[in-house]
């Protein structure tokens, strides 16, 4: 009996187990930005050598908009782990032109971006001077 990560390369536990008997699990996986969901796989009532595989689900986050002195649409949004942040807010501001939201790291996003902050934040807007 095998215990394998998501990425089936990572063992995690071996276990000799007696044909009808049951496996003990590893103590949970964690990875950034997701729940550990279960084993995918017969670890119980054993008939054969198995493999079994961790399961994950994405975890949800806030994302609030500070929209740095100007006006955003939305306030704040749910975004999920690994998945785009999708339609963003759009943003005026007297006297400026509107760039766009900047992630934590810096960058501007787009609704293509993937959301790869593993808690609430903040994205900022940055604004050019018109003339």
């Amino acid at each position: 009996m095998s215990f394998y990560d998501e990425d089936r390369s990572t063992l995690l536990k071996m276990e000799e187990v007696a044909e009808g008997e049951v496996a003990t699990p590893p103590d949970p996986p964690s990875k950034t930005g997701y729940d550990f969901s279960g084993w995918s796989g017969i670890w119980q009532n054993v008939t054969a050598d198995e493999t079994v595989i961790a399961t994950y689900k994405p975890k949800h986050f806030i994302v609030t908009f500070n929209a740095m002195g100007g006006q955003a649409s939305k306030l704040s949004a749910e975004v999920v782990f690994d998945s785009t942040y999708g339609q963003l807010p759009g943003c005026t501001k007297d006297g400026c032109s509107f760039i766009g939201w900047q992630l934590p790291n810096g960058t501007i996003a787009s609704s293509q971006t993937k959301v790869k902050t593993a808690s609430n934040h903040e994205l900022k807007a940055v604004w050019s001077e018109q003339t």
